[in-house]
């Protein structure tokens, strides 16, 4: 309607959308470098923050994407804020990072709290929970909204 003030929209922060990014994805796909092929291989993965917003998962030695971690840390996550409507007009950051193996101790109450379900199987001997250290990130937020990050702007 014409004669009606429009609300501003807010500034566009892709640090805050970056982080937040981080801290609510519960899920995500994990992409690693098939440890036979060196072609890209990609899975889901459950996700919960670090204290500082690192993703941290929990991963079996069975499964192809830890056997790929374990042989090369390098890897990326994908992370979207999937809505109503298009998809891709929806906020969604690539992380890029290497994955490090956690002691249990720091990190196991954490991520239970972002994924109690897990609480069934993160016992397990063949489960270990792992971090993704940020090495940059690449947001898409919609047109015009799409910037490269440093580590420090994604973790804090």
């Amino acid at each position: 309607m014409s004669g009606q003030p429009q609300a501003p929209k807010p500034a566009f922060d892709p640090v805050s959308e970056s982080r937040r990014l981080l801290r609510t994805s519960r899920y995500g796909a994990l992409a690693t470098k098939d440890r036979t092929t060196g072609h890209p291989y990609a899975s889901l993965v459950a996700l919960a923050p670090d204290a500082d917003g690192a993703p941290l998962i929990l991963i079996s030695t069975l499964a192809l994407h830890t056997m790929n971690l374990m042989a090369d840390p390098a890897c990326s996550l994908l992370l979207a804020d999937i809505g109503e409507g298009d998809p891709s007009a929806h906020p969604r950051l690539s992380l890029m990072g290497r994955a490090l193996k956690m002691d249990p101790s720091s990190v196991r109450e954490r991520y239970l709290l972002a994924q109690p379900d897990a609480a069934l199987y993160a016992d397990f001997a063949d489960f270990s929970f792992w971090r993704v250290e940020p090495l940059g990130g690449h947001l898409v937020a919609g047109f015009g909204r799409i910037v490269d990050l440093t580590p420090a702007q994604l973790i804090n």
